[in-house]
Protein backbone atom coordinates (compact mmCIF):
# COMPACT_ATOMS: atom_id res chain seq x y z
CA UNK A 1 0.00 0.00 0.00
CA UNK A 2 0.92 3.37 -0.84
CA UNK A 3 0.75 6.82 0.23
CA UNK A 4 -2.37 8.86 -1.37
CA UNK A 5 -0.41 11.89 -1.01
CA UNK A 6 3.38 11.60 -1.66
CA UNK A 7 3.34 7.90 -3.21
CA UNK A 8 5.63 6.36 -0.96
CA UNK A 9 5.29 3.13 0.94
CA UNK A 10 7.07 4.03 3.73
CA UNK A 11 3.86 3.48 6.34
CA UNK A 12 3.75 2.94 9.71
CA UNK A 13 0.54 1.92 12.12
CA UNK A 14 -1.08 4.85 13.65
CA UNK A 15 -4.14 3.22 15.69
CA UNK A 16 -6.33 0.26 15.70
CA UNK A 17 -9.81 1.24 16.60
CA UNK A 18 -11.17 -2.13 15.76
CA UNK A 19 -13.91 -3.61 13.68
CA UNK A 20 -16.49 -0.83 13.14
CA UNK A 21 -20.11 0.30 11.20
CA UNK A 22 -19.80 3.30 8.75
CA UNK A 23 -20.53 6.09 11.49
CA UNK A 24 -23.56 7.67 9.67
CA UNK A 25 -25.16 4.06 8.68
CA UNK A 26 -28.37 4.41 10.09
CA UNK A 27 -30.26 2.20 7.78
CA UNK A 28 -28.43 -1.03 8.49
CA UNK A 29 -28.06 -0.38 12.41
CA UNK A 30 -24.61 -1.49 12.33
CA UNK A 31 -25.00 -4.90 10.33
CA UNK A 32 -21.57 -3.81 8.00
CA UNK A 33 -18.66 -3.24 10.11
CA UNK A 34 -15.04 -2.63 8.94
CA UNK A 35 -11.61 -1.99 10.19
CA UNK A 36 -11.12 1.04 11.54
CA UNK A 37 -7.52 1.43 11.87
CA UNK A 38 -5.16 4.17 10.48
CA UNK A 39 -1.45 4.12 9.00
CA UNK A 40 0.97 6.77 8.69
CA UNK A 41 3.31 8.01 5.89
CA UNK A 42 6.91 8.89 6.98
CA UNK A 43 7.79 10.81 4.26
CA UNK A 44 4.49 13.39 4.25
CA UNK A 45 2.87 12.91 7.06
CA UNK A 46 -0.48 11.51 5.80
CA UNK A 47 -2.83 9.49 7.48
CA UNK A 48 -4.84 7.12 5.94
CA UNK A 49 -7.32 4.36 6.06
CA UNK A 50 -5.19 1.20 5.84
CA UNK A 51 -8.95 -0.34 4.69
CA UNK A 52 -11.14 1.97 2.32
CA UNK A 53 -14.73 1.64 2.47
CA UNK A 54 -16.41 2.00 -1.18
CA UNK A 55 -17.68 5.44 -1.32
CA UNK A 56 -21.24 4.41 -2.41
CA UNK A 57 -21.46 2.08 0.68
CA UNK A 58 -21.13 5.82 2.80
CA UNK A 59 -22.66 9.02 0.65
CA UNK A 60 -25.72 7.02 -0.74
CA UNK A 61 -29.46 7.66 -0.48
CA UNK A 62 -29.29 6.71 3.27
CA UNK A 63 -26.46 9.58 4.34
CA UNK A 64 -28.24 11.10 7.43
CA UNK A 65 -26.06 14.22 7.98
CA UNK A 66 -27.73 17.48 7.10
CA UNK A 67 -25.12 20.72 7.79
CA UNK A 68 -28.49 23.25 7.74
CA UNK A 69 -29.59 21.05 11.05
CA UNK A 70 -26.52 23.17 13.10
CA UNK A 71 -27.62 26.72 13.21
CA UNK A 72 -24.20 27.54 14.52
CA UNK A 73 -22.76 25.89 11.65
CA UNK A 74 -25.25 27.50 9.20
CA UNK A 75 -24.02 31.33 10.49
CA UNK A 76 -20.48 30.66 10.07
CA UNK A 77 -21.41 30.05 6.43
CA UNK A 78 -23.05 32.78 6.07
CA UNK A 79 -20.92 34.74 7.67
CA UNK A 80 -18.01 33.39 5.50
CA UNK A 81 -20.45 33.78 2.06
CA UNK A 82 -20.23 37.11 2.82
CA UNK A 83 -16.48 37.73 3.28
CA UNK A 84 -15.78 36.02 -0.12
CA UNK A 85 -18.24 37.69 -1.79
CA UNK A 86 -16.07 40.95 -0.82
CA UNK A 87 -12.53 38.84 -1.16
CA UNK A 88 -12.83 38.01 -4.30
CA UNK A 89 -15.19 40.50 -5.80
CA UNK A 90 -17.83 38.00 -6.46
CA UNK A 91 -20.90 39.14 -8.99
CA UNK A 92 -23.98 37.83 -10.54
CA UNK A 93 -21.35 36.50 -13.63
CA UNK A 94 -18.96 34.89 -11.28
CA UNK A 95 -19.58 31.06 -10.92
CA UNK A 96 -18.78 29.21 -7.11
CA UNK A 97 -18.50 25.87 -7.17
CA UNK A 98 -19.29 24.02 -3.74
CA UNK A 99 -17.63 20.31 -3.64
CA UNK A 100 -19.31 18.37 -1.32
CA UNK A 101 -22.17 20.86 -0.54
CA UNK A 102 -23.98 18.52 1.66
CA UNK A 103 -28.00 20.81 1.53
CA UNK A 104 -26.85 23.57 -0.03
CA UNK A 105 -25.82 25.33 3.53
CA UNK A 106 -23.19 27.22 2.03
CA UNK A 107 -24.59 27.99 -1.26
CA UNK A 108 -27.94 29.30 -0.11
CA UNK A 109 -25.61 32.26 1.17
CA UNK A 110 -24.18 33.02 -1.97
CA UNK A 111 -26.62 32.74 -4.57
CA UNK A 112 -28.11 36.13 -4.47
CA UNK A 113 -24.93 37.22 -5.64
CA UNK A 114 -23.23 34.88 -7.93
CA UNK A 115 -24.13 31.80 -9.64
CA UNK A 116 -23.81 28.76 -7.76
CA UNK A 117 -23.49 24.77 -8.35
CA UNK A 118 -23.23 22.24 -6.06
CA UNK A 119 -21.73 18.62 -6.54
CA UNK A 120 -23.37 16.36 -4.14
CA UNK A 121 -23.18 12.87 -4.38
CA UNK A 122 -25.98 11.89 -1.68
CA UNK A 123 -29.21 11.61 -2.91
CA UNK A 124 -30.67 12.50 1.04
CA UNK A 125 -29.18 16.04 1.02
CA UNK A 126 -28.95 16.80 -2.70
CA UNK A 127 -32.28 16.79 -2.68
CA UNK A 128 -32.75 19.41 -0.16
CA UNK A 129 -30.31 21.37 -2.09
CA UNK A 130 -31.67 21.60 -5.29
CA UNK A 131 -35.10 22.59 -3.36
CA UNK A 132 -33.27 25.62 -2.00
CA UNK A 133 -32.86 26.24 -5.79
CA UNK A 134 -29.47 25.46 -6.06
CA UNK A 135 -27.99 23.43 -9.15
CA UNK A 136 -27.11 20.30 -7.74
CA UNK A 137 -25.45 17.69 -9.70
CA UNK A 138 -25.57 14.48 -7.83
CA UNK A 139 -22.35 12.78 -8.41
CA UNK A 140 -18.87 12.39 -6.70
CA UNK A 141 -16.10 14.63 -7.50
CA UNK A 142 -13.12 13.66 -9.37
CA UNK A 143 -10.69 13.44 -12.00
CA UNK A 144 -12.94 11.88 -14.35
CA UNK A 145 -15.51 14.69 -13.28
CA UNK A 146 -16.68 16.92 -16.84
CA UNK A 147 -15.62 20.16 -15.58
CA UNK A 148 -13.08 21.56 -18.01
CA UNK A 149 -15.87 24.06 -18.70
CA UNK A 150 -16.77 25.49 -15.67
CA UNK A 151 -13.90 27.96 -15.31
CA UNK A 152 -15.06 28.92 -12.04
CA UNK A 153 -14.26 31.81 -9.89
CA UNK A 154 -14.15 30.22 -6.73
CA UNK A 155 -14.21 26.25 -5.42
CA UNK A 156 -14.94 25.12 -1.90
CA UNK A 157 -14.53 22.18 -0.35
CA UNK A 158 -15.74 21.92 3.32
CA UNK A 159 -14.54 18.90 5.34
CA UNK A 160 -14.65 17.02 2.01
CA UNK A 161 -11.23 16.81 0.84
CA UNK A 162 -10.16 13.84 3.72
CA UNK A 163 -13.68 12.19 2.24
CA UNK A 164 -12.11 10.84 -0.84
CA UNK A 165 -10.12 7.73 -1.55
CA UNK A 166 -8.17 9.65 -4.30
CA UNK A 167 -7.03 12.43 -3.13
CA UNK A 168 -5.03 13.49 -6.63
CA UNK A 169 -8.08 12.66 -8.70
CA UNK A 170 -10.12 15.18 -6.42
CA UNK A 171 -7.44 18.29 -6.99
CA UNK A 172 -6.73 16.88 -10.59
CA UNK A 173 -10.67 18.00 -10.49
CA UNK A 174 -10.03 21.18 -8.90
CA UNK A 175 -7.02 22.34 -11.17
CA UNK A 176 -9.11 21.38 -14.14
CA UNK A 177 -12.17 23.26 -13.33
CA UNK A 178 -10.73 26.73 -11.82
CA UNK A 179 -10.29 29.75 -13.50
CA UNK A 180 -7.02 31.09 -13.80
CA UNK A 181 -7.37 33.60 -11.49
CA UNK A 182 -9.67 32.28 -9.79
CA UNK A 183 -8.75 30.46 -5.87
CA UNK A 184 -9.78 27.29 -4.28
CA UNK A 185 -10.91 27.15 -0.31
CA UNK A 186 -10.22 23.58 1.51
CA UNK A 187 -11.05 23.94 4.75
CA UNK A 188 -10.50 20.28 6.95
CA UNK A 189 -9.46 18.93 10.36
CA UNK A 190 -5.62 19.00 10.46
CA UNK A 191 -4.08 15.58 11.56
CA UNK A 192 -1.62 17.39 14.19
CA UNK A 193 -4.37 18.95 15.97
CA UNK A 194 -6.04 15.51 15.88
CA UNK A 195 -2.92 14.07 17.54
CA UNK A 196 -2.20 16.62 20.26
CA UNK A 197 -5.95 16.56 21.53
CA UNK A 198 -6.83 13.14 21.29
CA UNK A 199 -9.25 12.98 19.09
CA UNK A 200 -9.60 9.44 18.07
CA UNK A 201 -13.50 9.99 17.61
CA UNK A 202 -12.79 11.66 14.46
CA UNK A 203 -11.36 8.84 12.88
CA UNK A 204 -14.15 7.27 10.92
CA UNK A 205 -13.99 5.60 7.33
CA UNK A 206 -15.70 8.48 6.14
CA UNK A 207 -12.43 10.02 6.58
CA UNK A 208 -9.82 8.50 3.98
CA UNK A 209 -7.18 10.92 4.76
CA UNK A 210 -5.99 12.98 7.50
CA UNK A 211 -4.15 15.59 6.05
CA UNK A 212 -0.70 17.56 6.86
CA UNK A 213 0.30 20.75 5.03
CA UNK A 214 3.65 18.61 3.67
CA UNK A 215 0.73 16.63 2.22
CA UNK A 216 -1.32 18.25 0.27
CA UNK A 217 1.37 20.74 -1.27
CA UNK A 218 2.80 17.20 -2.92
CA UNK A 219 -0.93 16.82 -4.29
CA UNK A 220 -1.76 20.66 -5.34
CA UNK A 221 2.06 21.12 -7.28
CA UNK A 222 1.85 17.22 -8.81
CA UNK A 223 -1.46 19.22 -10.56
CA UNK A 224 -0.33 22.36 -10.70
CA UNK A 225 -1.90 24.43 -8.20
CA UNK A 226 -0.06 26.06 -5.13
CA UNK A 227 -1.22 26.72 -1.42
CA UNK A 228 -0.50 30.63 -0.76
CA UNK A 229 -3.01 31.48 2.78
CA UNK A 230 -3.46 29.12 5.92
CA UNK A 231 -6.28 30.40 8.18
CA UNK A 232 -6.69 28.31 11.44
CA UNK A 233 -10.25 27.63 12.60
CA UNK A 234 -11.55 26.69 16.06
CA UNK A 235 -14.22 24.29 14.44
CA UNK A 236 -13.81 20.53 14.84
CA UNK A 237 -11.18 20.77 17.36
CA UNK A 238 -9.07 22.86 14.80
CA UNK A 239 -8.97 22.72 11.30
CA UNK A 240 -7.54 24.98 8.83
CA UNK A 241 -8.57 26.58 6.24
CA UNK A 242 -6.10 26.67 2.97
CA UNK A 243 -6.54 29.02 -0.14
CA UNK A 244 -4.91 27.39 -3.47
CA UNK A 245 -4.70 28.83 -6.98
CA UNK A 246 -2.92 28.12 -10.44
CA UNK A 247 0.46 28.54 -10.24
CA UNK A 248 0.36 31.64 -12.25
CA UNK A 249 -2.25 32.85 -10.43
CA UNK A 250 -1.71 36.66 -9.31
CA UNK A 251 -1.49 35.86 -4.87
CA UNK A 252 1.72 36.13 -3.24
CA UNK A 253 2.22 33.34 -0.39
CA UNK A 254 1.69 34.66 2.69
CA UNK A 255 3.90 33.69 5.86
CA UNK A 256 0.55 31.83 7.58
CA UNK A 257 1.77 29.10 5.24
CA UNK A 258 5.25 28.76 6.75
CA UNK A 259 3.72 29.63 10.73
CA UNK A 260 1.37 26.42 10.06
CA UNK A 261 3.84 24.10 8.81
CA UNK A 262 5.94 24.98 11.87
CA UNK A 263 3.58 24.27 14.57
CA UNK A 264 2.60 20.82 12.59
CA UNK A 265 3.30 17.32 15.48
CA UNK A 266 4.46 14.78 13.40
CA UNK A 267 2.75 11.69 13.84
CA UNK A 268 5.27 8.76 13.86
CA UNK A 269 6.68 10.58 17.13
CA UNK A 270 3.65 9.80 18.92
CA UNK A 271 2.28 6.11 20.28
CA UNK A 272 -1.32 7.56 19.77
CA UNK A 273 -2.84 4.01 20.66
CA UNK A 274 -1.76 4.42 23.88
CA UNK A 275 -3.56 8.00 24.22
CA UNK A 276 -6.61 6.53 23.14
CA UNK A 277 -6.48 3.36 25.20
CA UNK A 278 -6.30 5.74 28.33
CA UNK A 279 -9.29 7.75 27.15
CA UNK A 280 -11.45 4.87 26.55
CA UNK A 281 -10.48 3.48 30.33
CA UNK A 282 -10.70 6.80 31.91
CA UNK A 283 -14.13 7.30 30.08
CA UNK A 284 -15.36 3.58 31.18
CA UNK A 285 -14.14 4.02 34.90
CA UNK A 286 -15.78 6.90 34.95
CA UNK A 287 -19.38 6.15 33.74
CA UNK A 288 -19.29 3.15 35.86
CA UNK A 289 -19.03 5.24 39.03
CA UNK A 290 -21.57 7.96 38.05
CA UNK A 291 -24.30 5.24 37.04
CA UNK A 292 -23.97 4.70 40.67
CA UNK A 293 -24.99 8.34 41.14
CA UNK A 294 -28.22 8.06 38.59
CA UNK A 295 -28.91 8.37 34.87
CA UNK A 296 -26.73 9.58 32.07
CA UNK A 297 -28.01 10.05 28.68
CA UNK A 298 -26.30 11.81 25.48
CA UNK A 299 -26.28 15.25 23.95
CA UNK A 300 -25.72 14.53 20.07
CA UNK A 301 -25.56 12.15 17.58
CA UNK A 302 -22.46 12.47 15.06
CA UNK A 303 -19.66 10.49 13.08
CA UNK A 304 -17.94 10.79 16.50
CA UNK A 305 -20.70 9.18 19.13
CA UNK A 306 -20.94 5.92 16.71
CA UNK A 307 -16.74 5.56 17.01
CA UNK A 308 -16.38 6.32 20.50
CA UNK A 309 -19.81 4.19 21.85
CA UNK A 310 -18.69 0.94 19.59
CA UNK A 311 -14.28 1.72 20.75
CA UNK A 312 -15.53 1.59 24.36
CA UNK A 313 -18.69 -0.36 24.09
CA UNK A 314 -21.32 1.97 25.55
CA UNK A 315 -24.76 0.81 25.28
CA UNK A 316 -28.16 1.48 27.38
CA UNK A 317 -26.87 -0.48 30.25
CA UNK A 318 -24.66 2.89 30.87
CA UNK A 319 -26.21 5.94 28.60
CA UNK A 320 -29.98 6.09 28.67
CA UNK A 321 -30.57 7.57 25.11
CA UNK A 322 -28.91 10.34 24.00
CA UNK A 323 -30.84 13.62 22.21
CA UNK A 324 -30.20 15.10 18.68
CA UNK A 325 -31.62 18.04 16.68
CA UNK A 326 -31.67 16.44 13.38
CA UNK A 327 -35.05 14.91 12.44
CA UNK A 328 -33.30 12.76 10.14
CA UNK A 329 -31.16 11.04 13.22
CA UNK A 330 -34.77 11.14 15.52
CA UNK A 331 -36.31 7.78 16.28
CA UNK A 332 -32.95 5.65 15.03
CA UNK A 333 -29.92 4.67 17.05
CA UNK A 334 -26.22 5.13 17.44
CA UNK A 335 -25.00 2.48 14.71
CA UNK A 336 -23.60 -0.36 16.33
CA UNK A 337 -25.11 0.19 19.43
CA UNK A 338 -28.80 0.29 21.02
CA UNK A 339 -28.50 3.50 22.31
CA UNK A 340 -31.59 5.43 20.92
CA UNK A 341 -31.39 8.87 19.36
CA UNK A 342 -34.50 11.11 20.78
CA UNK A 343 -35.72 14.78 20.35
CA UNK A 344 -34.30 17.66 22.42
CA UNK A 345 -38.37 17.54 24.26
CA UNK A 346 -37.01 14.14 25.76
CA UNK A 347 -34.87 15.90 28.15
CA UNK A 348 -37.95 16.66 29.98
CA UNK A 349 -38.92 13.04 30.81
CA UNK A 350 -35.98 12.83 32.96
CA UNK A 351 -37.05 14.64 35.72
CA UNK A 352 -34.65 14.53 38.98
CA UNK A 353 -32.50 11.58 38.47
CA UNK A 354 -30.35 12.71 35.78
CA UNK A 355 -26.95 13.31 37.04
CA UNK A 356 -25.13 13.47 33.60
CA UNK A 357 -25.05 14.70 30.57
CA UNK A 358 -22.51 12.88 28.20
CA UNK A 359 -21.19 15.53 25.16
CA UNK A 360 -20.65 13.59 22.27
CA UNK A 361 -20.29 16.85 19.81
CA UNK A 362 -17.85 17.95 22.20
CA UNK A 363 -16.45 20.19 19.62
CA UNK A 364 -19.95 22.09 20.22
CA UNK A 365 -19.41 22.37 24.09
CA UNK A 366 -20.19 26.25 24.13
CA UNK A 367 -23.52 26.77 22.44
CA UNK A 368 -25.23 23.05 23.47
CA UNK A 369 -23.82 24.64 27.24
CA UNK A 370 -26.13 28.05 26.27
CA UNK A 371 -29.35 25.67 25.26
CA UNK A 372 -29.30 23.69 28.16
CA UNK A 373 -28.19 26.35 30.48
CA UNK A 374 -31.30 28.16 28.95
CA UNK A 375 -33.60 24.96 29.06
CA UNK A 376 -32.74 24.52 33.31
CA UNK A 377 -33.35 28.31 33.61
CA UNK A 378 -36.88 28.04 32.22
CA UNK A 379 -37.94 25.12 34.15
CA UNK A 380 -36.72 27.18 37.05
CA UNK A 381 -34.35 24.22 38.46
CA UNK A 382 -31.54 25.54 40.93
CA UNK A 383 -27.97 25.19 39.62
CA UNK A 384 -27.51 22.70 42.23
CA UNK A 385 -29.76 20.17 41.17
CA UNK A 386 -29.10 20.31 37.52
CA UNK A 387 -26.96 17.58 35.47
CA UNK A 388 -23.23 17.98 34.68
CA UNK A 389 -21.57 17.75 31.29
CA UNK A 390 -19.50 15.53 30.74
CA UNK A 391 -16.79 15.31 27.85
CA UNK A 392 -13.73 12.80 27.20
CA UNK A 393 -11.79 14.64 24.16
CA UNK A 394 -9.03 15.54 24.88
CA UNK A 395 -9.12 14.28 28.70
CA UNK A 396 -12.18 13.09 31.07
CA UNK A 397 -14.02 16.63 31.81
CA UNK A 398 -17.05 17.80 33.65
CA UNK A 399 -18.48 21.00 33.54
CA UNK A 400 -21.11 22.33 35.81
CA UNK A 401 -24.43 24.13 33.95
Amino acid sequence: MRCRACFSEKLTPFVDLGYQPPSNDYAHKGKFQYPLKVEVCGVCGLGQMSHDVPPHDIFNHDYAYFSAASPSWVADRKALAERMVNMFDLQSSSLVVDIGGNDGYYLEHLKPYSGVLNYEPSASVARVSEEKGIQTEQTFWGRDTPVRHLNADLINATNVLAHTPDLDGFIAGIADALAPQGAATLEFPLFSNLIKFNQLDTIYHEHYSYISIPALQYVLERNGLRLWRIEELATHGGSVRVFASHRGARYREEDSVRHVQASEHWATAVDFEAKARKVKWDLLEFLGEARQDGHIIGYGAPAKATVLCNYAGLDTSVIDFTIDDSPAKQGKQIPGTNIPILPFAELASCGGDLSYIFLFAWNLLEPIKAKLQKHYDQISLAPRYRPRIVTAIPELTVTNL
